[in-house]
């Protein structure tokens, strides 16, 4: 079976709603296809800082 991680990230690829996972320092770590889908390839903020 696939591990968590893995999984939940293909489940959470096939929603087409927009999933941001922010970290305590306000760094993105994670945006699924509908965030990257969402107008522009946003895949290049991974890292920022948002809080």
């Amino acid at each position: 079976m696939l591990d968590d991680k893995l999984f939940l990230k293909l489940v959470l690829d096939t929603m087409p709603e927009q999933v941001v996972v922010i970290n305590k320092e306000g760094e993105m770590v994670f945006i699924n296809k509908g965030w990257q889908n969402f107008g522009v390839n946003r895949s290049e903020f991974i890292g920022d800082q948002f809080v």
